[in-house]
């Protein structure tokens, strides 16, 4: 056969198993909340830069890999436009390092011979491996590893693991270790369709994915676990970005995702960016969660070090939007969102929307130090349930931040949480005061507790938040005042019941009260006492979180939307997020 009619056989090969993208973009943008616009005024997060990966077309060479062949040998002799077709179900066993190339436009295919038998866009089931070859890893080093500056990179259709047996294994697949400048990071890289997992020996990361254009999309990652290390499915802290992590299954005992915190960045000045994660179940097993019980013991469970969903210690421009978070239980931290910016981190104009988070110590958490800031946050229609104490922690909280913060939104979010406090805005460190957190705005929200602004969630000190902050049209449901309740009217006992309501009906004052509603209940008829029944929810008992017609707050917000979420934009959202790992 003649080059030509074997690179056409080729490229009509590659037609039929082409991705095509009718609905690629989509991956980029965020779901419709189906809310009103949001008021003018505010200053709102930049979006990030996205684009979707399109499975490339073979232009070149059809480099076929069967069971028992060199599949280094064969990597190290391709060139752009080629692919490497490896048998299903064949062994390789090995630390495989991807060679030195430059084909951003042209990628390298590396594939299962069997690629047609995964429905493009469609989340790869692990009840699939046998139509995908296996690379493994016979020792602590990564199955899979990128030369500096290579760019154009695509597997589709591999499971990649660690024999097992093998423990402490850091980082399966390696993008790059210890760059220091950006052109000596792996470019445009994807994976797609693929299983990565650890084998249950303190297998500590999936990805570490410090690349210039990664993409990780249809696949699974899981069964990264440690007892005293923090875990992750993926974590980037050296690297510019972009990264698109879209409609995948992610687990890990420490964080799912996490950008930033992995060590001292070696590119001066960089900033992982333009950061897109959507349509994926970042899930945490409850088998991992001892409490209340011992653990590490003879016969008894492993205590695994259990942390966040999804964590950035240092980022900008970030969109979250239309995920599943579970389990995220306080045996570490237990968030399903912790945005912790310590000293000499960042984070700038992130969005979290449509989210779904669910049985977590708690809801959505700033930490900061002061000579840091988060600036341009916007947390909009998100769901939370069952946040709860029982996971571990001692608040429940749903909503909290420990400033400093600029230009910071919340806006029609729901939470279900049980404990002491179910919203709150704070200081935790003590010197961060309340005026570092500015352009503060919390609107037609629903939660558990009651707004705060100390740092020991208390409930205690309403004239603590900054002047100018937007405190309106939000519902607060269930909790009682402590003594010493500086600024409440009156201080002191008699104190609400456990089933405290108010209603925050305008802008707070430098003095501190939001009027009319004077903390404690009684001043007027916004503030008397309510339980969750009486929010007014379709169906309380049986988790349906919608506000009926009859509800007092259905199209009561500042917008004349419903207060708190729009529940059926979120469970719309994530209809399409598949629950468990299969």
């Amino acid at each position: 056969m003649s080059r030509i009619l074997f690179v056409m056989v080729c490229f009509a090969a590659s037609l039929l198993a082409q991705i095509h993208p009718a609905k690629a973009q989509s991956l980029c943008a965020p779901a419709s909340t189906g809310l009103p616009p949001l008021p003018p005024g505010l200053v709102l997060p930049a979006p990030p830069a996205c684009t979707v990966p399109v499975y490339p077309v073979v232009t070149g060479i059809s480099w076929p890999v069967h069971a028992g062949g060199n599949l280094q040998t064969v990597l190290n002799g391709v060139a752009c436009g080629d692919e490497v077709v490896i048998d299903a179900g064949a062994l390789f066993s090995g630390n495989f390092i991807t060679p030195l190339i430059n084909c951003p436009t042209s990628p390298v295919l590396v594939r299962s011979a069997s690629i047609a038998s995964l429905a493009a866009g469609v989340q790869v089931l692990q009840s699939q491996a046998n139509l995908m070859p296996t690379l493994t890893s016979p020792n602590d080093n990564s199955v899979l590893g990128f030369s500096n500056g290579t760019s154009g990179w695509y597997f589709a259709g591999i499971n990649f693991t660690v024999t097992t047996g093998v423990q402490d294994l850091w980082d399966l697949i390696l993008l790059s270790a210890s760059a220091t400048s950006v052109s000596q990071l792996p470019s445009n890289v994807t994976f797609d369709r693929v299983l990565v997992h650890g084998n249950d020996q303190m297998c500590v990361r999936g990805f570490l994915a410090d690349a210039v254009n990664f993409a990780l999309i249809n696949s699974q990652v899981y069964d990264f676990i440690d007892t005293v290390q923090d875990t992750q499915a993926v974590l980037a802290y050296n690297s510019p970005g972009p990264f698109l992590i879209a409609n995948n299954y992610l687990e890990a005992t420490g964080e799912n995702i996490m950008f930033g915190g992995g060590g001292t960045p070696t590119i001066p000045g960089n900033i992982p960016s333009d950061i897109t994660v959507r349509l994926n179940n970042l899930n945490k097993l409850i088998a991992w969660y001892h409490q209340p019980g011992p653990c590490g013991l003879t016969g008894q469970p492993p205590c695994y070090d259990v942390k966040n969903n999804f964590e950035c210690k240092d980022c900008q421009r970030a969109l979250v939007d239309s995920n599943i978070m579970s389990y995220a239980v306080a045996q570490g931290q237990g968030e399903c969102v912790i945005l912790n910016i310590f000293s000499g981190f960042s984070a700038f104009d992130l969005t979290f929307s449509n989210n779904l988070c669910q049985y977590a110590a708690a809801g959505y958490t700033v930490n900061g130090f002061a000579t840091t800031s988060t600036a341009r946050v916007l947390f909009r229609n998100n769901l939370m349930q069952g946040v709860s104490p029982k996971w571990g922690a001692t608040t429940g909280g749903s909503l909290e931040v420990a400033g400093p913060t600029l230009d910071l939104t919340i806006d029609h979010n729901t939470c279900i949480n049980s404990g002491s406090n179910g919203i709150s805005n704070g200081s935790y460190f003590g010197d961060q005061p309340p005026s570092t957190n500015i352009g503060f705005s919390f609107t037609n929200n629903i939660g558990g507790g009651a707004l705060s602004a100390d740092g020991d969630n208390s409930l205690m000190a309403l004239e603590d938040f900054p002047a100018g902050a937007n405190l309106s049209y939000d519902v607060f449901v269930g909790d009682t005042w402590p003594q010493g309740c500086v600024g409440c009217n009156p201080e002191g006992p008699p104190y609400p019941t456990v089933n405290h309501f108010s209603e925050a009906t305008s802008t707070a004052t430098p003095a501190g009260n939001p009027a009319p509603c004077n903390y404690p209940a009684g001043i007027s008829s916004a503030c008397q006492p309510l339980n969750w029944a009486l929010v007014g929810f379709v169906d309380f008992t049986t988790g349906n979180y919608k506000l009926a017609s009859t509800s007092p707050y259905y199209n009561g917000g500042s917008d004349g939307a419903d207060i708190g979420a729009n529940v059926t934009a979120v469970l719309a959202a994530v209809a399409s997020v598949p629950r468990y790992k299969q």
